[in-house]
């Protein structure tokens, strides 16, 4: 068995278990959704809309498919997302 404490202070290590122990939960129930290949946490589960809002994107003329599957807009605010779900947000663009 590896000793990871090598190194470290009393200090160091009694300020670990202090923060493992009030954080530990919160960041276990923590979700990563993949947008765009950038990961964003999340302490809950959240409906598309809202992660749309929270990304600040304007939702006309985009579209979005949730692991390879595209989500009409009419079904964003009943598509819950889960933990390590991958979410690609197409926006159309205008030019000649």
């Amino acid at each position: 068995m590896v000793n990871t404490n090598v190194g470290k202070s009393c200090l160091d290590l009694v300020i670990q278990n202090y923060l493992s122990t009030v954080y530990g939960k919160y960041l276990k129930n923590m979700i990563t959704i993949k947008v765009n290949q950038e990961n964003h946490q999340f302490s809950e589960t959240l409906a598309l809309t809202e992660l749309i809002r929270f990304l600040e994107i304007k939702t006309n003329g985009i579209a979005v498919a949730i692991n390879g599957s595209v989500v009409k807009k009419s079904d964003w605010s009943l598509r819950l997302l889960q933990n390590s779900d991958e979410v690609l947000i197409i926006k159309s663009t205008q030019g000649g």
